[in-house]
């Protein structure tokens, strides 16, 4: 009785990370699309962490900054 269920849970975890990642720059274009600049702001953070040279994301942070108003530090790049 305990082996099928030794033998199905390896088969979830393979389709657990098969699973899209969601967030990410693609989720930062559609909430600044939508108009919810706040949390493209928050995606875009969270992305530019791991991907702090990512053009396209440090031109949308620009955009969402000026758009926004944000009064807030700039997005820290790491030392120099």
């Amino acid at each position: 009785m305990r082996r099928p269920f030794l033998l199905v849970l390896p088969a979830f975890a393979l389709l657990a990370g098969c699973q899209p990642e969601r967030g990410g720059l693609a989720e930062a274009q559609r909430h600044y699309a939508d108009g919810r600049w706040g949390d493209a702001r928050v995606e875009l953070m969270n992305f530019l962490k791991t991907h702090p040279d990512n053009v396209a994301a440090l031109k949308l942070m620009a955009r969402i900054q000026l758009a926004g108003g944000s009064r807030s530090a700039p997005v820290s790049r790491g030392a120099a």
